[in-house]
C-alpha cells in the first residue's frame, strides 16, 4: 500500500481547496507566510492529515477484534491442552509399562498403543511450544489498536517541524503564527473534503503537536533532527518504499551530514512536488 495510490488524494479538488484558503485568509494580519514550493509541501501534508490515517484504519477494527478473539481462545485452551497432553503421556506410559510387565504376549505393542514413540515426543514439543507462546499471547491480549489521532498528529508535527527548520534557515515566526497557518490549511481541506469533523483552530493544533511530542518522544526527536527525511517519505511520488514504513523506531535512520545536506534533500523534494 502506498500513499500515491490513495484514491482520496488523487480525487482531491485543489482548486476548491485553494479558493477556501483565500476565503479564510482575507484578514491581512493573518495572511499565510509560506509560498512557492514550501506552500505546496505544507498543503500536501495538510491533505494527508485527513486521508492517510483513514487508509490505514480501513477495516482494521474487525481485524484487531478477530485477533483478540483468537488470542482469547488460545489462551483459555492453552492450559487445558497442556494438562491433557501431560495426562496422556502419563497414562500412555502407565499402560505400556503394565502391558510389558504383565502382558501374556497375545497382543503386540501396536494393539495397545500408537505403536510408535514419535507422538509422545510431539506431545512434549506441543507442551513446550504452548509454554513459549504464553508471554506473546499475554502481550497481545493487552494490545489496543492505536488511535487515528496519533497518525493525524504526526502530520501536524511534520508541518510544524518543516516550518521551524525553514525559520532556522531564513526567518523566524512565532509558534502561534505557525499553528495558525497549519490550522488554515487543514481546515481548508476539511471543508473541501466535506468532512464533518470538529473544527481545528490554532490552539488545538498547538495542543495536538505538543501531545504528539509527549507520546512519541523518540519519533519526534528523529523528525526534529531531519524533518525532510520523513516529509519526502510521504510526498515523494517516485519512492518505492511502502507508506506504512519510514517512522518505525527499528528502522535504520541515516542522519544528514550537515544542515546543508538536509536542505539539499529538501530542494530535491521541492522539485519533485511542483505539480499538484
Amino acid at each position: 500500500m502506498r500513499v500515491t495510490k490513495n484514491p482520496a488524494r488523487d480525487s482531491a479538488n485543489w482548486d476548491d481547496f485553494r479558493e477556501l484558503v483565500e476565503e479564510m485568509t482575507t484578514d491581512p494580519r493573518f495572511a499565510l507566510r509560506s509560498d512557492g514550493a514550501d506552500r505546496r509541501i505544507l498543503e500536501r501534508l495538510a491533505l494527508l492529515f485527513w486521508i492517510h490515517g483513514e487508509v490505514l484504519e480501513h477495516g482494521m477494527d474487525e481485524h484487531w477484534e478477530e485477533r483478540r478473539r483468537n488470542v482469547d481462545v488460545l489462551s483459555s485452551a492453552r492450559q487445558k491442552v497442556i494438562d491433557a497432553a501431560k495426562n496422556l503421556i502419563q497414562e500412555e506410559t502407565w499402560i505400556k509399562t503394565r502391558f510389558q510387565v504383565c502382558g501374556t504376549g497375545r497382543h503386540t505393542g501396536k494393539d495397545i498403543g500408537a505403536g510408535t514413540i514419535d507422538y509422545l515426543l510431539r506431545l512434549r514439543s506441543l507442551i513446550d511450544i504452548l509454554d513459549e507462546l504464553e508471554p506473546a499471547l499475554t502481550q497481545l491480549k493487552e494490545k489496543r489498536k492505536p488511535r487515528i489521532n496519533d497518525d493525524q498528529n504526526l502530520f501536524l508535527y511534520l508541518m510544524a517541524a518543516f516550518w521551524k527548520w525553514q525559520d532556522h534557515l531564513w526567518r523566524h515566526h512565532p509558534a502561534v503564527a505557525i499553528n495558525r497557518e497549519i490550522a488554515t490549511l487543514v481546515e481548508a481541506w476539511r471543508h473541501s473534503l466535506c468532512r464533518e469533523d470538529k473544527e481545528l483552530d490554532q490552539k488545538e493544533v498547538g495542543r495536538r503537536i505538543d501531545r504528539f511530542q509527549v507520546r512519541n518522544k523518540d519519533v519526534a526527536g528523529l523528525i526534529d533532527s531531519n524533518p525532510f527525511k520523513f516529509i519526502l517519505h510521504f510526498l515523494d511520488t517516485e519512492s518505492d518504499s511502502p507508506s506504512c514504513e519510514g517512522l518505525r523506531r527499528d528502522d535504520r535512520l541515516d542522519q544528514p551530514e550537515s544542515p546543508d545536506d538536509a536542505h539539499g534533500a529538501n530542494s530535491k523534494g521541492h522539485s519533485q512536488n511542483n505539480n499538484t
